[in-house]
Order: structure tokens, then C-alpha cells, then sequence
């Protein structure tokens, strides 16, 4: 490995403080630093976020330092609770991120999202849009509860920076290659979704909403404003390898411009082959393992899911990929070969 890779058993988490001094993630914050603590406060009903009181300990040590942090996500392009911004607080303080002594920001706040566009030029996308709040930090942490994902594979730091990170029409570009689509069955013609499309792409015709391919800007608001339900993302348009270098790029986007001043913890407990956007999600797939550190997200992914291999699981044995096991069509091992080609040399 290129860059020293830090790993506490889940049975010593009474350590983590100890942890957090020794891993390096303090080497580069200074007095007076902002630091965003990029996490995913799980959906409304979904047990398997990262436990606040470890949080609260990052928080601790990072003030300790003379610092200043903040806990900060951003909002979801599909209908739920973490959809605005109102609701997402919500959910944040259910789970108990509000009583940990670290403030919680959604990024964009009440207001309109603050999107840039950061040149990549690679396989997928030659730009990339990313949320302006991340990138104002003077340093960015992701926390990161490392588990299974249906299209993914895993969820990881690549995909917590990636889709984390992204604004809503950069989310819509990883997951689709296509405009939304209208169901014609359901949809009123009331005309809310033409009203709220900043591209003006949408047009109703005939008493049904119709939208302007050439036009549309792939921001997914029509699908948020839709009293109906009628508008859905084409999820199927993007197969999971595809849509997995599609995550590495906006990664190494996020990166780039904030010239790898990022660190990763990723989480190893509640192995649900599940993403914590999902309320009701499948039961863990082996026990907790443990905690995983370092500067390199492609490497601190690589061997969060190396450690969930080597245990033994529920349903599968030690040396088994538990991820794939679960999910045999959908490999778990695209996101570290792309991204090795992209995050070499740091």
C-alpha cells in the first residue's frame, strides 16, 4: 500500500480516542481550521448509522486541536425524509447526531444548492458537479459506515465523497444515463413539475407532463416536487460496473479540487448487505469487525472489505467476499481497480 493504512478491532472501540491520535487524521488540521465531518445520518427507521457517541468523540479531539467542525451531508435525490433539508434535520436528531456537541449543516442549507463544475476529463464525464459546501472546509473528513449496496456493491468512502458530495444533478448523472420518466398512469397534469424545472424541459400536452429530452438538465426536481409521484429515475439505465467508475470519477473529481485534503474512517459494524438510505434494510451479514483509517479512500476501502472478507459471516465462511455472496451479479472489486488508476500517485 502507498499510504499506512490504521485498523482498531471493533472490540477495542473503547480505544477510538487513542486511535484518532495515532492514525494521523490530526497531522494536517491546525488552529483554527474548518473541518467537515462528512457522514450519512441514515434514513428515518434505518438502525445501522454509525453510533453518535463515536462521532462525538472525533468531534472532541478535533477541538481539542483548536479547530472548529461540523457535521454535514447533503440532501438525496429520491423522495424520502433526507430530501429537504427540513426533514433531514429531522432524521439527524432521531438517530442522535444533535446531542453530540457538533452542529449539524445539510448542504444548501434552506436555500437553493451551490453547485460547481470541476473538469476531469475521463471515461465517463468530462465534468463533474460537485457542492460548493464541501469544498469550502479547510479540511474534509468522511465518516463512513461500511456496508453493501445494491448497484455498488459496497458503500464506502469512495461512495460517501462521490454521491455524498455530488449536487442533485451530479447524482442524477451517476445513476442515469437517461431523463426521468413520466408515468403516464399517475400523473395529474397539474403542471408543478413545468412550474419548478429551472430548464424549462417540461411541458403539459394533452392534460399529461411531458419532458424535452435537448432540454432537460438531468437536476432530478422534478421528480422532488411531483405531487403525484408520477416521475421516477430510470435507475436500470446504468449497470453496476458502469455506475461504479461513474462513482470513482466524481470521487477523484472532489479530490482533485480539494487537492487530496481529505481523510477516511470507514466503519466496519452492522454489515448490512444494505445502504442506509434504505428504512427497512436486510440484517448484517457477519459480525462487527472493526474500524479503518488513512488518507487514501481507495486503500482504506480496499481493506475495510479485505477485513469483512476474513471473517467468518452468517451465511457465508472466512475468505468468502460477504458483499457478493449476498449479491452474486454485482461485484464489489470495480471501484478499487478504477480508482487505483485514478488516485495513483497521490
Amino acid at each position: 500500500m502507498s499510504e499506512k493504512i490504521h485498523f482498531l478491532p471493533w472490540e477495542r472501540k473503547e480505544e477510538f480516542r487513542e486511535f484518532l491520535k495515532k492514525c494521523g487524521v490530526l497531522d494536517e488540521i491546525r488552529k483554527g481550521y474548518r473541518v467537515g465531518l462528512k457522514i450519512h445520518f441514515g434514513e428515518k427507521g434505518n438502525p445501522h448509522h454509525i453510533p453518535p457517541y463515536l462521532v462525538k468523540i472525533v468531534g472532541e479531539v478535533i477541538k481539542d486541536k483548536g479547530a472548529k467542525c461540523w457535521l454535514i451531508d447533503s440532501n438525496v435525490l429520491y423522495r424520502g425524509m433526507r430530501a429537504r433539508t427540513s426533514t433531514h434535520l429531522e432524521v439527524a436528531k432521531e438517530h442522535g447526531f444533535m446531542d453530540i456537541g457538533v452542529p449539524v449543516k445539510i448542504a444548501g442549507d434552506f436555500a437553493q444548492e451551490r453547485e460547481m463544475e470541476v473538469i476531469v476529463n475521463l471515461k465517463h464525464f468530462r465534468k463533474v458537479y460537485i457542492l460548493e459546501d464541501f469544498l469550502e472546509f479547510d479540511y474534509l473528513i468522511l465518516l463512513t459506515h461500511f456496508k453493501g449496496h445494491a448497484l455498488a456493491g459496497i458503500g464506502g468512502s469512495i461512495k460517501n465523497l462521490s454521491m455524498g458530495c455530488a449536487s442533485r444533478k451530479g447524482k442524477y448523472k451517476m445513476h442515469s444515463k437517461m431523463i426521468p420518466q413520466i408515468k403516464e398512469e399517475l400523473c395529474t397534469g397539474c403542471g408543478t413539475c413545468a412550474k419548478h424545472c429551472p430548464g424549462e424541459a417540461i411541458k403539459v400536452k394533452n392534460g399529461k407532463a411531458e419532458i424535452i429530452e435537448g432540454k432537460c438538465l438531468g437536476c432530478g426536481e422534478c421528480i422532488q416536487v411531483c405531487p403525484a409521484k408520477a416521475i421516477s429515475i430510470p435507475w436500470e439505465s446504468v449497470k453496476s460496473e458502469e455506475f461504479q467508475e461513474r462513482l470513482v470519477e466524481y470521487a477523484f473529481g472532489i479530490w482533485k479540487e480539494r487537492k487530496g485534503s481529505i481523510f477516511a474512517i470507514n466503519f466496519l459494524h452492522s454489515l448490512s448487505p444494505d445502504c442506509d438510505c434504505l428504512s427497512k434494510p436486510a440484517p448484517p451479514l457477519a459480525p462487527d469487525v472493526g474500524i479503518v483509517a488513512g488518507k487514501n479512500i481507495v486503500e482504506v476501502d480496499e481493506f475495510s472489505l479485505k477485513k469483512t472478507i476474513e471473517v467468518k459471516g452468517y451465511h457465508a465462511p472466512e475468505g468468502v467476499d460477504k458483499f457478493l455472496h449476498h449479491r452474486p451479479n454485482i461485484p464489489t472489486h470495480i471501484q478499487m481497480e478504477y480508482g487505483k488508476k485514478l488516485f495513483t500517485p497521490l
